[in-house]
Order: structure tokens, then C-alpha cells, then sequence
């Protein structure tokens, strides 16, 4: 919390919305005043005005030391410790006059400081006089006058310098003067020394010889000769003891923390172009059609031979059959999707009710001038209906080898998403992720190490950027540009068929060679990769329909098994040019430039803990992106995890809403909805709406009452009835939802 708020008044101070790192490593709270970074250190104890008082230094060099006039003033050959000394009381200074608040915090802070011996044994203790110029003006302009550091008489021009200075020219020029005087001066004796007072103008010298001293910071710096008048570093002696006791004062029990940031997804080598998946999806039919020909004819010449029949039911789908199966299903799907369009339309209506106004034009109306006795209102009115939003729909599937039994039922949903969108005019894309789109052994038998030269890159990467795992590289992660609104009828129309027939391949009713897909073949679950790609894709594709809302749809059978572990790093000793993100004590943190927010990738935002057996890192990448993609682009989330069977496995229950021991009535109620509605939801899994379906009770589809025989009796039609209500209504439970969403 203290962290939090220390953040938000960086940010307020700075009056601009600079980044705030927290970091376990770091000596000094410092300020990169390039790129804009205030980075603090992580103590074990710090009272709230030290804090402060940090924060404040720290912004003042934010607001008021430029970052090229400060390496250009190094380059030349000021002594930056020395330009530290100048520069801290000038930028606190103006600091305090543009935030008066902050007086009371420097001074308390500084006092801390003090007393706690941070700037040595002899400035704890007072001893001026062997202290050298150097250290007296940093304790003077850190402490003020009431701490009573003395001065020689010559050296009371460099005082009055130090504070008259109001620009970074000034500071410059005025360094120069000390470094001059440094060179130029010998040490004075204690009975010389004296508080500051006035200053005067002309000084003496140890030997007696009186010379002109600049009047104001202007004229300082003279004839300064870098050369001549170096001074060596570590002369500055208090900051040297300040930064070693500000060392002990670190946690180093604190967590580390990373900042990285996120690799560009390289577009054109990831997404397969739906133009490329209807042309191989169409050939790897074409081969399966062919492969179940040849095996249709081994069973048929079996059952010749044998005379037996075992096989008739596992006989693979011809294309006689799978037209016919897909124009079938085609059919039972308009029911649902029609529903679907039916309540998109009335909740629709309903929104733009809701913007409609009446106002009056000032016209008369004249079919109403009869009734002037009685009616004041006489004028025409006008209703006014202020645009709406207009929608768009992104979709992404699981692509993975877990999906086998369940692909089928996936893609039916899929198809019918499509539908609705097609018929009420809103633009979507389908996206499904794939590890293995190139398949390296497969292909290249003399192997991989040959074949990765060939295979495109899919991020480009900058120093300190996420870098996905060396399995992850290797595999061949791709998106499938499985349908888009950019298809005309026919081409949609071949889309959604390859989509039917992959997925009815797949059931093991039907017997097929699914393996003839090659390329397209189920792999592993690169879901933490898909959602960095979103993070281009969505925009683009909101930007390129003029879109005011953008709808997310994942659905999946699972968790994703790959992620982002290592981490971009140009200066390892190993020139490998990757660091591994420790997972142990570590917080992995991102600072969006689009945003201005602070990611930990390493929590989750959910007041449930992320319950796992393994995985836990890739799924907290999914959350991270979720969250980045509703902060960015305000879209809405939908996850759809599917389930094999009637019922849900307690292990995925206790993911999302913790042990059962601890949380029944959670489990319960879950377990309900199941029952009444044929899925669950869940808040905790990163989306808006999270459907936990288990497929074989709830399919989007409406089918009818099937066959009934004519003598069937009433108590067994009543049955039939009933359980085919109960179907529907939770097939309209989870339109309605998503409706809602969507809307």
C-alpha cells in the first residue's frame, strides 16, 4: 500500500505520468531523467517523511535537470559529484516553492538523517574543521544554517554561488568556480573558520593577496580548464558515508524485481491468411477423402470375403456423406443462431431506446391546431436517436492435442458464432493457435537444427524484452485465420465446411485418417503466445472496421503449457543474449507506455488464488494479457473452457474457486448451475465472463424431439418433452449471456 501511494505522488508531483520502479538492487532513490524513470529503493524501515522527502529530491531532478545538458556538462569534464552538490539544493529548492508542503518533509527527513549518523562521524559530531569544502557545503545545503557549519572567510563566495543558483547553466558554471577554487585554494585553518553571514565581495587568500571572486553564479566559472582543474572523484566524502548507510538500511529479504517489456509480434510470419487455410485445409480433405476411399474399399472387400458386418457402422465419411452431414447440421444450427440474432436485436432495440430523445422543432403542428383549448402542445417534435457503437468479434480456439475429443464440439460452436455475426452484420475474425504449424521433423527428416534457419521469426525483440522459452522457439507457433468477414459467401461457405469436416473428422464415430492434415494437426498449447499477438491484433482490426466495441472470444479445453520465461538481455557474459526469469522471490513487472500502469505478472488480480499443479507461470502471462488488452483497448472478455463429458472435474473447480475443503459453498452453487443451466461461471480466471462447459450436456445446438413412435404413452412423451426443454433453456442461458456481452 505504501508503495502504491508513494507511486501516485511521484506522478502527482511530477506533474507528468512518469514511471516509478521499485527496486530491491538499488543503493538511491535516482532519477533517469532520459528516459523518465524514477527508480526508489526498497528499505526495511523508513518513516513516511523520509519517504517523502526522497520522492520529492528525486522528482525536483525530473521537472528540472535536463538530461542531455547533464551529460554534456560530464563530457566536458565537471565533476559530477561536485555538480551533485550544486545542483540537489537548487532542484529542492524549486521544488519546495512549486509544492510548500514538502518543506516540513525535507526538513524532517533530512533531520532523520542526521541523527542517525548518515553522513558521517564528523558531520554527526560537528567537526567542521576537518571537514573539507567540499563535504561542509554538501552538509550546509542538506542541513541548513541551524546546523552551524562553519567557513573560512574565502570561502564565502562559493556559499552565497551555491545559493543564489536558479538555472542548470548556473549550477554548471557555478561547479566550474569549485573546482576552480579546490585547485587553486589551500585548506584553511580552524580559527578561520565562521558561520555564513553576509557575503562580501572582495576575499583574501591564505597568503594575504586580495582577487576579484564572481558576484553572482553568471559570472562563475571562468577560465576553467577541465585539464587543470580536475578533482579526483570520491572527495565528496559525506555522500560516500550517506550511500553506505543507506546500503544497510536495504531489505535485501525484499522480492526482486524485473521490468520487461513485451516482444513485437512480427504479423505476417505468424497468421496464416484465411486465403492459405481454405487452400491447404481444402488439399489435406482432399487427401483424407482419399485415404477413407481406400480404407472404405479394405473393409468392404473384408466384409466380401468374410461375409461378417462389424465394421458398417465405422465405415470413413465419403464426400457424399460428409456434404450430406454438414448440410444436416447446417440445418439444426439455424434454430439456435436464429435465436441468437432474435436477441441480439431486441436488446439492441432496447439500447437504442435508451439514446433515443424527443425534442420539440418549434413548428406547428397543424393537425393539432383544433385542440388548442385544451392541448399546450401544438408543436411537431423530433426524435433524436444518438448513434450507437458499433460491435466487432475476435475468436480464438485451442488448437492442441488435448482437444482431440472435444474439437469436434468446439468447431460447432465456432460455426455457429459465425453465423450470428454473418447474419447481423458484424465483422469477426477466427484465430486458432497452433504450436505446430510447421511440424520441423516431420518435414525435414535430416533435422532441426537444419531447418530452424528456414523457419521465420515470429517476434522482434529489443533488449530487456520477454523472450519465449527455447521449446517455444523451436515449435512452430502460428494463428490459423480459420474464418473472416472479409470472406465473400462462397469463400465463407468453403471455410466453414473445412472447419466441419476437420472437426467431424476428429470424432471417432467417423473413423477417419486424421493424420493427413499434416500441417494442421493438433499440437500443444502456446495460449500466453496467442494473447502477446492479440495485443497488435486487436487493434488493427478495430482500426481497420472503424469499431467502437471489440468482443474477445477464447475458448479451450485447458491451460496454457508454454510462455514467456527468459528474458532479452544484450550484455550476458555467455553472448547468449538471454537472461532466465527466476520465478523464486521475484516480481515481474511491465510499464506500459500506452497505459502509464504497472503490471505484476507474477500476481493475479483475483481475490481467489490461482490454484495449479503446474503451468502456473504461462496462465498468469494469459491473466496479465487479458488485463492489458481491457486497459488498452476497454474490449470484452469471453473464455469458454470445455469440458469432455456431462460433468466437471472437481481438479478444475478447485482451480478457480479454491480447495473444496475451504470453499464448498462455492463448489455448491457452482455445481447447480451446471445441473439447471449446463455450465458454471467463474470470475477468477482473468476475462469477464469464464464458462466452464462441460460439452456433452450443453452443445449450442436446438435440435428437435427426434424419432417418436406412434404408440409411444403420454408419461414417456412427457419425459422426452422435458428433457428436450431442459436442453434449451440452457442453450439460451449461455446465448443470453453472451449476448449480453456482446451487445
Amino acid at each position: 500500500m505504501l508503495q502504491n501511494t508513494t507511486n501516485q505522488l511521484a506522478k502527482l508531483l511530477a506533474t507528468e505520468n512518469i514511471f516509478v520502479r521499485h527496486d530491491a538492487s538499488a543503493a538511491t532513490a535516482s532519477f533517469d531523467i532520459k528516459d523518465r524513470v524514477l527508480t526508489l529503493p526498497i528499505f526495511k524501515k523508513m518513516s513516511k517523511a523520509l519517504t517523502d522527502m526522497m520522492v520529492g529530491h528525486e522528482v525536483g531532478h525530473a521537472l528540472y535537470t535536463p538530461s542531455d545538458a547533464w551529460k554534456g556538462a560530464i563530457d566536458e569534464g565537471v565533476n559530477q559529484n561536485i555538480l551533485n552538490v550544486v545542483e540537489d539544493p537548487r532542484i529542492e529548492r524549486k521544488v519546495q516553492r512549486k509544492y510548500p508542503g514538502l518543506r516540513a518533509c525535507f526538513i524532517t527527513g533530512y533531520r532523520e538523517l542526521f541523527d542517525g549518523g548518515f553522513f558521517g562521524k564528523l558531520a554527526a559530531e560537528k567537526k567542521w574543521d576537518e571537514m573539507n569544502i567540499l563535504d561542509r557545503l554538501n552538509i550546509h545545503f542538506k542541513g541548513g544554517s541551524s546546523l552551524g557549519v562553519r567557513f573560512a572567510s574565502e570561502e564565502m563566495y562559493l556559499v552565497s554561488l551555491v545559493e543564489a543558483v536558479e538555472t542548470f547553466d548556473d549550477a554548471i558554471r557555478v561547479t566550474k568556480e569549485i573546482m576552480k577554487f579546490w585547485n587553486e585554494s589551500e585548506e584553511p585553518m580552524p580559527s578561520e573558520m565562521q558561520v555564513p553571514g553576509m557575503p562580501g565581495a572582495p576575499a583574501e587568500d591564505s597568503s594575504g593577496d586580495t582577487y576579484e571572486v564572481p558576484g553572482s553564479p553568471k559570472d562563475a566559472g571562468k577560465d576553467f580548464v577541465a585539464d587543470t582543474d580536475s578533482v579526483p572523484e570520491g572527495e565528496v566524502k559525506t555522500q560516500a558515508e550517506y550511500e553506505a548507510r543507506i546500503d544497510e538500511m536495504l531489505d535485501r529479504a525484499a522480492f526482486d524485481r524485473i521490468y520487461v517489456g513485451l516482444p513485437k509480434p512480427i504479423l505476417n510470419n505468424i497468421i496464416i491468411d484465411w486465403r492459405d487455410v481454405n487452400k491447404e485445409l481444402t488439399a489435406c480433405a482432399d487427401t483424407v477423402f482419399e485415404k477413407n476411399s481406400e480404407r472404405r474399399k479394405e473393409i468392404q472387400d473384408w466384409q466380401d470375403r468374410t461375409g461378417r458386418t462389424g465394421h458398417q457402422q465405422i465405415l470413413p465419411m465419403n464426400v457424399t456423406d460428409a456434404k450430406l452431414a454438414y448440410k444436416k447440421f447446417r440445418t439444426k444450427s439455424v434454430k439456435v443462431v436464429n435465436y441468437m440474432v432474435k436477441e441480439f436485436e431486441r436488446k439492441k432495440a432496447a439500447a437504442e431506446y435508451k439514446r433515443t430523445s424527443v425534442n420539440k422543432t418549434g413548428v406547428l403542428n397543424v393537425n393539432a391546431l383544433h385542440s388548442y383549448k385544451y392541448n399546450d402542445d401544438l408543436f411537431l417534435k423530433r426524435a433524436i436517436v444518438h448513434d450507437g457503437k458499433n460491435h466487432g468479434l475476435v475468436m480464438l480456439v485451442d488448437w492442441s492435442a488435448s482437444m482431440h475429443y472435444i474439437i469436434d464440439d468446439t468447431i460447432h460452436q465456432l460455426m455457429n458464432l459465425v453465423w450470428f455475426c454473418a447474419k447481423v452484420n458484424i465483422p469477426f475474425e477466427v484465430y486458432a493457435f497452433t504450436s505446430g504449424y510447421h511440424h520441423p521433423y516431420q518435414e525435414h527428416p535430416e533435422g532441426l537444427e537444419s531447418y530452424m534457419p528456414k523457419l521465420k521469426p515470429a517476434w522482434k525483440h529489443k533488449h530487456g524484452d520477454l523472450h519465449i522459452d527455447s521449446q517455444g522457439e523451436r515449435c512452430g507457433f502460428r494463428l490459423l485465420n480459420l474464418a473472416s468477414s472479409r470472406e465473400n459467401a462462397r469463400q465463407l461457405t468453403i471455410s466453414l465446411y473445412n472447419m466441419w469436416f476437420y472437426g467431424a473428422s476428429h470424432d471417432p464415430k467417423n473413423y477417419s485418417s486424421t493424420s493427413e492434415f499434416g500441417a494442421y494437426s493438433l499440437g500443444s498449447t502456446p495460449l500466453a503466445e496467442a494473447m502477446a499477438a492479440m495485443q497488435d491484433i486487436i487493434p488493427k482490426f478495430r482500426d481497420a472496421h472503424k469499431l467502437d466495441k471489440v468482443n474477445f472470444i477464447c475458448l479451450t479445453d485447458g491451460e496454457a503449457n508454454s510462455g514467456f520465461t527468459h528474458q532479452v538481455d544484450h550484455y550476458t557474459e555467455d553472448e547468449s543474449g538471454l537472461s532466465a526469469l527466476s520465478m523464486r522471490r521475484t516480481d515481474i513487472l511491465f510499464q506500459d507506455p500506452q497505459t502509464r500502469k504497472t503490471y505484476n505478472m507474477t500476481k493475479t488480480n483475483n481475490k481467489v488464488p490461482l490454484m495449479r499443479y503446474y503451468g502456473a507461470w504461462a496462465e498468469k502471462q494469459v491473466q496479465f494479457f487479458l488485463r492489458l488488452l481491457k486497459d488498452r483497448y476497454g474490449i470484452n472478455t469471453m473464455g469458454i473452457f470445455l469440458v469432455a463429458g456431462n460433468n466437471v472435474n472437481r481438479n478444475v473447480l478447485e482451480k478457480y474457486l479454491g480447495w473444496l475443503s475451504g470453499n464448498r459453498p462455492a463448489h455448491q452453487r457452482a455445481r447447480k448451475q451446471i445441473r439447471t443451466e449446463g455450465f458454471t461461471t467463474v470470475k477468477s480466471a482473468g476475462y469477464d465472463e469464464y464458462y466452464i462447459i462441460p460439452t456433452g450436456r450443453n452443445k449450442l445446438t436446438d435440435e428437435g424431439l427426434g424419432d417418436i413412435a406412434e404408440d409411444i404413452s403420454k408419461s414417456k412423451l412427457r419425459q422426452i418433452f422435458a428433457k428436450n426443454q431442459k436442453g434449451k433453456t440452457g442453450n439460451r442461458y449461455l446465448a443470453n449471456k453472451m449476448i449480453d456481452l456482446i451487445v
